[in-house]
Formats: C-alpha cells, structure tokens, sequence
C-alpha cells in the first residue's frame, strides 16, 4: 500500500482518522501504533518483525534509562547501547 493509492487515500486514511477521533484520549496512540504496524506490515511483512523488534529494544532501553537517570554515565552508556543496537539492526537488512 502506498501513501498514493487509491486503497490508503479512500480506505485506510480515513478509516484510521475516524478511530483515532472516536477513541478515547488514553487509547489514541495505541491506535496509532497499531495501524502503523499494519501499514508497514502490509507493505512488507518480514519488516514488521524487525520493527517490532526495535520497538521492543527501545522501550526497555527508555525504561533502563529512567530507572539510572540519577546516574549520568550509565545513562549515556544505555543510550549509546540504544543507538548502536538499532544501527546494527539497520546494518543487518
């Protein structure tokens, strides 16, 4: 699916409008999330994966972060983890 189709711009585009609109304020950028993933998903499966992936790394390395944020070293240690860990996820592909 390509941002140009006729399928995302009459489909997907305000059917994702429409329930980011009706949803809760708390639920809205679970919507978001969600319909990304299947946008991407859509257009390629096996990249979801990878995604998902990096998703995952980024939340605990965010929770990490916070739990040593008194700590600066290892607060930029974690963050430099981060960031090395998602470019050698962009590497790998």
């Amino acid at each position: 699916m390509l941002f140009s189709s006729l399928i995302f711009l009459f489909v997907f585009l305000p059917s994702v409008i429409l329930l980011y609109y009706i949803s809760p304020r708390k639920l809205r950028n679970s919507v978001l999330l969600i319909f990304s993933l299947f946008f991407y998903g859509y257009g390629e499966p096996k990249y979801l994966i990878i995604m998902l992936l990096s998703i995952f790394v980024n939340y605990l390395m965010g929770l990490f972060v916070d739990k040593y944020r008194n700590e600066k070293k290892m607060a930029r240690f974690i963050i430099f983890l981060s960031v090395f860990i998602n470019l050698f996820i962009i590497g790998i592909l």
